[in-house]
């Protein structure tokens, strides 16, 4: 007797702009460890995942949080395949359409019912996927019937990949008798940052133009330039994650230092990118934010009012629940 917890991506990347695998890799990342079906998180059909999560509550189970990663669109109405016609388009769930599968699939949902609790949560990851309280009702009922709850985000949602602020500049300044060690490093992982560090290291150890105390101190700079620039990044990237509930489930209760950064770098992509989510008003010019980045960041923080990143207090303000929330918790993401 377990409480069990479901991820699916129900995405389709059209325009192959990579945005579906970014999200899959969040999705791994955020879910991976959690969740029953690690290996079977894209599906191409509603039934698909319900079969998935029947084929996976054993008796006695009980349905934990599911989390539901698809597009939407401004009405709020969550866009997916509700059979098993691969030629058939996503469609906007409504009352209608979620009636018609219900009455069609009722056998399919009985086991999930069965195993649904209060305390089950079905969260919509998906373009204002919280602005109708009607269509979270309806997936709710698509899901758990009359039980559970489940949330969505009332702004558009997207994930975008950045690459980590790389580290360039010397340890001192040059003479014609000394120079400075060349730092240029663009990370892809924590193991290749410690390579460079290492390598500029041996090149301090090389130089005979400083005593042993410059020395020392040029490895403190290095250190400070480098592993700390990172480390901080991470950091500060794992705290706003944390601040809006976005992090695994292992790390929400006081982990370790370790533990947070062997996380964050696993985040990382070989190109050095993280991703990075965000509630906006609107489409965003992609390629204007990587061009812009960091500032391109700190714009969207110094504009809550039309982007809201994790870590600023708006942000669990811009979710809604069905049922709502207790009086002075309504907005919390369930």
């Amino acid at each position: 007797m377990a409480k069990i917890d479901f991820a699916f991506s129900f995405l389709e990347d059209e325009d192959d702009s990579g945005i579906q695998t970014a999200i899959e890799g969040w999705i791994q990342w955020r879910h991976g460890a959690d969740i029953a079906n690690p290996e079977e998180v894209r599906v191409e059909s509603l039934p698909a995942a319900h079969r998935i999560m029947a084929a996976n509550l054993a008796k006695g189970d009980t349905v934990g949080d599911v989390y539901f990663y698809s597009h939407g669109d401004n009405d709020g109405l969550v866009h997916v395949r509700v059979d098993d016609a691969l030629t058939s388009d996503p469609v906007g769930i409504n009352s209608q359409r979620a009636g018609a599968y219900i009455k069609r699939f009722g056998d399919l949902l009985k086991p999930i019912r069965a195993a649904t609790t209060v305390d089950s949560s079905l969260h919509l990851y998906g373009c204002h996927a919280g602005k109708s309280k009607d269509v979270l009702s309806v997936m709710r009922n698509l899901f758990f019937g009359k039980a559970g709850r489940s949330c969505g985000p009332d702004l558009f949602l997207n994930y975008l990949r950045f690459p980590i602020p790389r580290v360039k500049g010397t340890l001192f300044k040059s003479t014609k008798d000394c120079q400075s060690p060349n730092i240029d490093i663009k990370p892809a992982d924590r193991a290749g940052v410690q390579a460079a560090v290492k390598a500029i290291d041996a090149k301090i150890s090389d130089l005979t133009c400083l005593s042993a105390r410059n020395k020392k101190k040029a490895r403190g700079l290095l250190q400070k330039l480098t592993t700390a620039h990172f480390e901080r990044f991470l950091l500060g990237l794992f705290r706003d994650f944390a601040s809006a509930g976005l992090v695994p489930k292992r790390l929400m209760a006081k982990p370790s230092r370790t533990a947070i950064l062997d996380e964050m770098w696993s985040l990382v992509s070989p190109e050095g990118e993280h991703i990075y989510p965000y509630l906006g008003q609107a489409l965003i010019e992609v390629e204007a934010m990587i061009r812009g980045y960091p500032k391109s960041i700190q714009a969207l923080k110094d504009d809550p009012g039309f982007y809201v990143t994790p870590g600023d207090p708006k942000w669990n303000s811009h979710w809604s629940s069905s049922p709502p929330r207790a009086p002075g918790a309504e907005g919390i993401p369930c």
